[in-house]
């Protein structure tokens, strides 16, 4: 996946190829598309103008690889199509180079973006990687599931996360929060403060809730006890109850010598004789 350093990278190289002129102005608008609507290469190639709606902000795909569907666009996106060059007989946003009646090739795409890569200095990736990392935005920016869903237009919430990939910076940033914990404990750093309720705090609620429902009902606090450790308790105290005292001998008294054990001694023998089997 494209990572945020390499994001910078590539983004410094679009303004700078833009204003010198180092890329066709086609190839840098499809590139920037396909990244703000986390598209698919195919929805960008044969987007076309009479799908885009300024007014109201939205793109309508009659058909994709999902079937049709809509996109809101953003403010970013609103001034690309605004800024963008246009072939007055061309329906497509992003023609072919070389007809403007026909949409941008795969070859010409692919090429193009794999040149962006390479002069930014950047590992190659293949264009889904742009989706991929949009998605992966989407995620981390704190909506909804089925609202980055819709963003990315996934049917099953089992096709979107496997577009979405853990940034280093997140879990660096969870490994120091769970660190800070044991060493408030211990004397070191603060915790960091959670509004989420651990465990622990939960367990603590639960009893006390039990014990105030007790207390209303005029019920002692054992009362407030599941039922199995009272059964357990109970039990314990009959066979504590059931066990005689050990018994001690008054003064100058002394205990009668127990039986000898009987452990390992045979059963006398029998004169008997024994039957045999017919």
């Amino acid at each position: 996946m494209i990572t945020d350093p390499e994001l910078k990278r590539l983004y410094t190289y679009l303004d700078t190829a833009e204003i010198e002129g180092l890329e066709h102005p086609f190839i840098l608008l499809a590139v920037r598309l396909q990244f703000e609507f986390a598209a698919r290469m195919s929805e960008i190639r044969q987007l076309q103008w009479a799908w885009v709606d300024l007014d109201n902000r939205r793109i309508e795909w009659p058909d994709s690889k999902t079937g049709g569907m809509s996109k809101p666009m953003s403010a970013e996106a609103a001034r690309l199509f605004e800024t963008a060059p246009r072939f007055d007989a061309s329906p497509f946003v992003c023609p072919s180079i070389f007809n403007p009646n026909l949409p941008m090739s795969k070859h010409t795409y692919y090429h193009g973006w794999k040149r962006i890569l390479e002069r930014a200095g950047l590992p190659h990736i293949g264009t889904h990687g742009i989706r991929h990392r949009s998605a992966t935005d989407i995620a981390n920016s704190g909506v909804p599931v089925k609202v980055g869903m819709a963003l990315t237009a996934h049917k099953t919430v089992t096709m979107f996360m496997r577009y979405v990939h853990t940034e280093d910076d997140p879990i660096r940033a969870a490994a120091e929060a769970v660190a800070k914990r044991p060493q408030a404990l211990i004397g070191g750093a603060p915790a960091v403060p959670s509004s989420i309720p651990t465990a622990a705090d939960r367990h603590a609620a639960d009893n006390r809730s039990r014990t105030s429902r007790s207390a209303a009902r005029g019920r002692r606090p054992e009362a407030a006890w599941p039922r199995g450790r009272q059964i357990f308790l109970t039990h314990q105290a009959r066979k504590l109850s059931a066990v005689p005292p050990p018994q001690r001998p008054e003064p100058g008294q002394c205990l009668p010598e127990p039986d000898a054990p009987t452990v390992g001694k045979r059963p006398p023998m029998s004169n008997k004789p024994t039957q045999q089997r017919r």
